[in-house]
């Protein structure tokens, strides 16, 4: 984990950087950040990629054009963060709290499907709480899914067409 007064010099450089004051923008890849109390942080641009937000308070933090490529945000609060034109490819969202989050131009879907809330990333999408890579999913027959849930089966009969869809448009390509 980063230890407290360097997490605050960084957010400091990363203030100055935001303002045009000098300063440096916040490189905070592969930090372990896991549990920490983000709310209301300003990390506009800044770079997360692959660093460790599980559990991580964010809520109301701008991330916005923030580079979170590869970052563990499983079970973190993102609640009401402003993650505009940010890079979440290969982000682990398991079990995240997206409510009120701002999405605009993230290369994630967000969808409720029946009682299911569906996150559909480039490579992973997340459905409840099963967090499995495009192609199982893409792959997947009603009964393939039939173990994850007791409703999953039906579920999967009935919105599968729904969810490759999504998985499809965010790779560019034509219903396959």
């Amino acid at each position: 984990m980063i230890d407290q007064a360097d997490f605050k010099e960084v957010l400091e450089q990363h203030k100055f950087w935001l303002s045009d004051n000098g300063g440096n923008r916040a490189d905070l890849s592969r930090a372990n950040l896991s549990r920490a109390d983000l709310s209301w942080a300003n990390l506009s641009g800044a770079n997360l990629s692959r660093a460790d937000l599980s559990w991580a308070n964010l809520s109301s933090a701008d991330l916005s054009r923030a580079n979170l490529n590869g970052a563990n945000l499983s079970r973190a609060n993102l609640s009401g963060v402003d993650l505009s034109g940010a890079d979440l490819s290969g982000a682990n969202l398991s079990w995240a709290s997206l409510s009120g989050a701002n999405l605009s131009g993230v290369d994630l879907i967000a969808m409720q499907l029946n009682q299911y809330r569906v996150f559909v990333q480039k490579e992973f999408t997340r459905i409840g709480c099963e967090y499995h890579k495009n192609e199982k999913w893409l792959g997947w027959t009603p009964a393939d899914v039939a173990h994850m849930a007791p409703d999953a089966e039906k579920f999967w009969a009935q919105y599968k067409i729904v969810v490759c869809a999504a998985i499809q448009a965010l790779k560019g390509e034509d219903k396959k």
